[in-house]
């Protein structure tokens, strides 16, 4: 199901590795857009709340923005650093701790589009549940489609029902990817 020459990205042997599993890592080109546009929008958030005295609606404005980007650049450089194993027999993500899911345990399964249909450009973010656990990553991870089919093959043998909004987005990534 796996194909290595399918992303310009290697696939890197995890220490326990053994019996197909695969250590997955972001891709850098993804990444580095993210911490652009992160670090783009604190300087234009900042600069007019440090250089100019807003009003304090205008300030307040600012800042929650200041806010939301310093978050989306914190959540960029966990994700850069997080590593997904996939397993025959499950997936684990590690970013900082290690989280496991077993596909046995597999509830629930989603697969989001965010961004514009029309033009073709966005990205897929992948939630998993089950055991106590929720694991999410998005299509900028190393061989998501991968990922995904392992996912949806789990679900599939455990009968688990699949919204619309999931089972369409598999189909146009698993169609995209073959």
């Amino acid at each position: 199901m796996t194909d290595p020459h399918r992303s310009s990205t290697p696939a890197h042997a995890h220490p326990a590795a053994s019996g197909g599993e695969v250590e997955l890592v972001y891709r850098t080109l993804p990444m580095v857009a993210d911490y652009c546009r992160g670090w783009a929008g604190l300087g234009l958030t900042a600069l007019p709340l440090f250089t100019m005295q807003p009003t304090w609606p205008v300030a307040l404005g600012l800042m929650g923005l200041v806010a939301l980007f310093t978050g989306f650049l914190i959540q960029t450089w966990r994700r850069r650093r997080a590593r997904v194993v996939l397993a025959p027999s499950g997936i684990a993500l590690i970013q900082g701790r290690e989280r496991h899911m077993a596909w046995r345990d597999l509830e629930g399964l989603r697969l989001r589009w965010f961004g514009s249909r029309r033009q073709g450009r966005g990205w897929l973010e992948l939630e998993l549940r089950g055991g106590g656990t929720r694991l999410v990553m998005t299509s900028a991870l190393d061989r998501f489609d991968d990922v995904v089919a392992e996912a949806v093959q789990a679900a599939n043998d455990r009968g688990l029902p699949l919204e619309p909004a999931t089972r369409a987005n598999v189909e146009a990534l698993l169609r995209r990817a073959a």
